[in-house]
């Protein structure tokens, strides 16, 4: 759909757009330090609870324990 379209259909439907601030997110590699990655997860989620945290690992455990230290999303990276 092209932006225009998006933008005539707001008006018609009467909801606002969505709106996105990239400064709301942050990407995490979980393959290299992975005690340290984890800790920067932790630490992120505690201090910013609204804060979107996408983690990358090949490794499904690392992803997992992210997640459970606050992660919000993950992508999975080919072996």
């Amino acid at each position: 759909m092209r932006p225009e379209n998006t933008t005539r259909l707001a008006r018609r439907q009467r909801r606002p757009l969505p709106t996105f601030s990239f400064r709301d997110l942050v990407i995490v590699g979980l393959d290299g330090d992975k005690m340290k990655s984890q800790a920067l997860v932790g630490q992120l989620a505690n201090d910013f609870p609204k804060l979107g945290i996408l983690v990358i690992s090949s490794d499904n455990q690392a992803i997992l324990q992210a997640l459970q230290r606050g992660a919000k999303h993950f992508l999975t990276q080919p072996v």
